[in-house]
Formats: structure tokens, sequence, C-alpha cells
């Protein structure tokens, strides 16, 4: 399935992503590497955290799945990302906004790669839209705990399901 954006659209959602990245970084540590201008890094560097930024600033519609049915809990990620961030397994998560929903989800690297997910060609670009139900939703004033909370049950060396962490 293909899909052509409008033209100047990359720009607008280019502008419309500094401001949540702003907001990220304000609860980061202060010594964090702000990456958000590069093509070729993931948003923020804590070492040895790396945290990506992504919003869902509409609806799915069913350009992306066609006539299954579509679903609130659906975000769309690029696989490019995906494939950057595990460079730095395990120590990746990523903080989703989804707008429509008014919702912030932390999910690490390894719940990521768990979730239900279906795989898209968007104009020779790989698009991964995957099913956040199993996402917890956080403020984001306690994202930093809530990563320090994954790092120490580590269960990305788990066998079994990953499912979200307990609360903080």
């Amino acid at each position: 399935m293909t899909y052509s954006r409008r033209p100047g659209q990359s720009n607008i959602d280019l502008q419309n992503a500094k401001e949540f990245e702003d907001e990220v970084r304000r609860v980061l540590p202060g010594y964090v590497h702000v990456r958000t201008e590069s093509t070729v890094d993931l948003d923020f560097y804590i070492p040895p955290i790396v945290v990506e930024v992504k919003e869902k600033r509409q609806k799915l519609t069913d350009r992306w799945l066609g006539n299954k049915p579509i679903e609130d809990d659906l975000f769309v990620l690029d696989e490019l990302t995906v494939r950057k961030a595990l460079k730095h397994w395990p120590y990746v998560w990523f903080v989703l906004k989804d707008c429509p929903q008014e919702r912030i989800f932390l999910a690490s690297i390894s719940e990521v790669l768990s979730a239900d997910r279906h795989r898209f060609n968007r104009s020779g670009k790989g698009k991964w839209v995957i099913d956040t139900s199993g996402f917890s939703t956080f403020p984001l004033e306690a994202i930093m705990d809530r990563i320090r909370v994954d790092i120490a049950m580590e269960e990305w060396k788990a066998s079994c399901c990953v499912v979200p962490a307990p609360e903080v």
C-alpha cells in the first residue's frame, strides 16, 4: 500500500513535533544530549539511555489498514527509527503522544518489538502500525522514574511475554 503526502506536509509535521520534543526535554536530566536536529541519531541521549519522541496528531484512516477496522490504539512508527534504536538495545524508550486520545505512552524497545503490528511501504519508506493497547500511559514527569524501574527489572531478559511493568 503506497500513500503520498501533500507537498510541504513533512515541514509542517516537523514544526509540530518540536513543541512536544521540547516538553519531553524539560523532564529529562540536565546532562541530556539533545539530538533532535539529527537525521542519524535518536532524539535524546542520557548515557546509556536513549529516548525517541513521536506524536500521532490525528486518527488513522482506512488508508493504513484498508478494509480492516481502525482502532484508537494504533500508532505509526518509521521502521528505520526502530532499526536505529536497535543499535542501543536494550536501553531505548519511546515516548509516544497520542493527541486524538490525549494519552502519552512510554514503551521500551522490547515492548515496541513485541507489540502486534502491520508493516507498510509508504513511498519507499517502511512504516509500522503498532498496537499500543499493551503500553502503559504516563505523565511526562514520571518517565525517568519508569525508565529506572524498567532497567532494574530487566524484562527484556525474561522468556515470558512482555507486559507493562507496575505503575511507579
